[in-house]
């Protein structure tokens, strides 16, 4: 399950451990390293009337075996309804997935019948009327499954993970130009630094590993799922870099052939979300620390691997640990901050893909909505209709996170 909130911890080090050790090697392949950094003007940052209604809160009874705590964010179906994880669940039992109409009717499809030791930890891909994610479990001698889960709440098993396979599947699964799906392991592997791995979506689901990460390449522990780029190849990035610095950006062909295409140079850089990519074929994503302020940054990289900050987050109330990006209908970039913002809570923001304005759209908690909730640990998802939908781990009339819509 993703928590971002205190220390990494992966394969028995810290976050900061990884970074002592870091500083250690110096030694590795030779890489370009892009140079292109600029700094976010803060001239450009503006309040906002946009209005956030809140449309579902979690655990408030209006559907049974409700889930809390909905990490993972949402996604649109071909039905229109939206659909997502929760990590617990009220009755005290695992996670649930759920649907979530637009106007805020949630129905639990499927909810593990067990205590919590199985929590689903990526966001769901939608494939042919099923719902596939990957399942984290704590319980002794058993790895992380790939679960699929159709409409009517039946669920099947496709894959459970061996230590060779990768542990710690973060990253949501994408659908490959092969027809395969493809996504990460934050660990695990031949060198417990994480996998990338297909899997075939019919039965009997054949699974294979496409590359494990080692300490001699210059990139370990991949945190998010990959992106199927226009010019055909597939990128990614890891939290954590090897060498002094951050997280890395890295490039696989259809082959599987790694080639790590830049690395964040602050130690802090910790990269663990997903690349989107625009038209013209540049790539955005986030950091969620580093920068000036230790509040993470918005960073676009052109399809020569320049990168450029948008936006350091962290200076003044302008929220703090960003989550995924989306480009929204009028070609802007939005997203969430965990933290920051007014009251601490997290935020809502709009940023041009140019960084020259920054628009923060609601302050969570600030009292302007009355259980707008707090914190969110997940992206933005842009709807059919052109609206913004997104949740909330905590807060809400129930205190167990919310739902929200909100117009760009």
């Amino acid at each position: 399950m993703k928590h971002r909130v205190g220390l990494r911890i992966v394969s028995g080090f810290t976050r900061d451990a990884f970074a002592r050790r870091n500083s250690l090697r110096t030694s590795l392949r030779p890489l370009v390293l892009v140079t292109a950094f600029g700094l976010s003007s803060y001239l450009g940052l503006y309040a906002s009337d946009a209005q956030l209604t809140i449309i579902h809160n979690f655990g408030n009874g209006t559907a049974s075996n409700s889930g809390t705590v909905p990490n993972t964010g949402l996604i649109q179906a071909p039905d229109g309804n939206f659909y997502g994880t929760a990590a617990h669940n009220t009755a005290g039992l695992g996670g649930t997935t759920y649907q979530l109409t637009p106007n805020g009717v949630l129905t639990t499809i499927h909810h593990f019948r067990v205590t919590s030791q199985k929590s689903f930890s990526a966001k769901l891909l939608y494939y042919k009327g099923e719902l596939i994610a990957p399942i984290i479990t704590a319980f002794q001698n058993t790895g992380p499954l790939l679960a699929a889960t159709n409409l009517s709440g039946e669920m099947s098993m496709w894959h459970q993970f061996t230590p060779a396979d990768g542990g710690g599947p973060r990253g949501s699964l994408i659908l490959g130009s092969d027809g395969n799906l493809y996504g990460t392991c934050y660990g695990g592997g031949s060198g417990g630094y994480g996998t990338i791995y297909k899997i075939n979506p019919t039965p009997p689901y054949a699974f294979s590993v496409v590359y494990t990460f080692s300490y001699s390449s210059l990139g370990i522990s991949p945190a998010a799922g990959l992106l199927l780029a226009q010019d055909g190849n597939y990128y990614g990035t890891t939290e954590i870099g090897t060498t002094p610095g951050g997280g890395t950006i890295f490039q696989m062909t259809p082959a599987g052939q790694v080639t790590f295409v830049y690395h964040f140079p602050g130690a802090t850089d910790y990269c663990d979300s997903p690349l989107i990519q625009d038209k013209n074929g540049n790539f955005y994503g986030s950091t969620i620390d580093g920068g000036t302020y230790r509040g993470g940054y918005i960073f676009k990289m052109s399809s020569t691997f320049q990168v450029t900050i948008l936006h350091q987050f962290g200076h003044g109330t302008d929220g703090s640990w960003p989550n995924d990006v989306v480009l929204g209908p009028n070609g802007n970039l939005y997203g969430t901050t965990i933290f920051g913002g007014k009251r601490r809570f997290g935020t809502v923001y709009e940023l041009s893909t140019d960084g020259t304005s920054y628009t923060v759209l609601h302050n969570f908690a600030d009292g302007t909505i009355a259980n707008d909730g707090k914190s969110p640990e997940a992206g933005l998802t842009l709807g059919s209709d052109n609206n913004l939908y997104g949740t909330t781990n905590f807060g809400g009339s129930a205190g167990n996170g919310t739902a929200f819509r909100i117009s760009p």
